[in-house]
């Protein structure tokens, strides 16, 4: 669901367990992404991972940092740990709480569509404009404490959304290069032999 950066190297993770719907705090050395989702891409770029787009496709540069000397092993009561896990908290509930009455999947089919435009400021447009929608319409129900398939896919849209919109924007403004996003800033992507 998220990852837990301490004194500015990965950490850790927090999970979801799809049976119990408990949120669960996991503590390493490094953190691997290889062929990683586009949510958790999305993810790791809001820590602060840097993310590339290349002929559309994202990725995330940098990743797989292996620790270099022993660490101590960090504990999962440290206070990264606890603010990664009730932001986590905190967007479930959101998600749940929004009085929509349309499923995620509508949402999700509508990204689709808009993707396969070619970039502009008309699709950035309404991909902002489906952002907006999505946190007003959607409609999740159950609850977060136990298996729920609505929740899940409801997160993994709202992601998918938010990185359609940094996607597009990178079609508007890279003239085909690639380019990497480290917050709100854009710079070329430079690639040494």
């Amino acid at each position: 669901m998220d990852f837990v950066k301490v004194d500015g190297r990965w950490r850790g993770v927090i999970a979801r367990n799809l049976v119990t719907g408990w949120l669960e705090r996991v503590a390493g050395s490094a953190v691997l992404l290889g062929d990683a989702d586009p949510p958790t891409l999305l993810r790791a770029y809001k820590r602060g991972a840097p993310l590339t787009f290349r002929e559309g496709a994202a990725g995330i540069l940098g990743m797989g940092q292996a620790p270099q000397e022993e660490t101590a092993p960090v504990s999962t009561e440290a206070v990264e740990f606890q603010e990664a896990e009730q932001a986590v908290s905190t967007r479930l509930r959101k998600l749940l709480a929004v009085p929509g009455s349309r499923p995620a999947a509508e949402f999700e089919r509508e990204l689709e569509r808009l993707l396969s435009e070619e970039p502009s400021r008309e699709v950035l447009a309404g991909a902002q404009a489906l952002k907006e929608r999505f946190w007003k319409e959607v409609r999740v129900p159950g609850s977060s404490e136990s298996f729920n398939q609505a929740l899940e896919q409801a997160g993994r849209v709202a992601d998918l959304i938010e990185l359609g919109e940094l996607k597009v924007r990178d079609g508007l403004g890279s003239g085909g290069g690639s380019w990497q996003y480290r917050g709100e800033r854009r710079e070329p992507l430079e690639i040494h032999p």
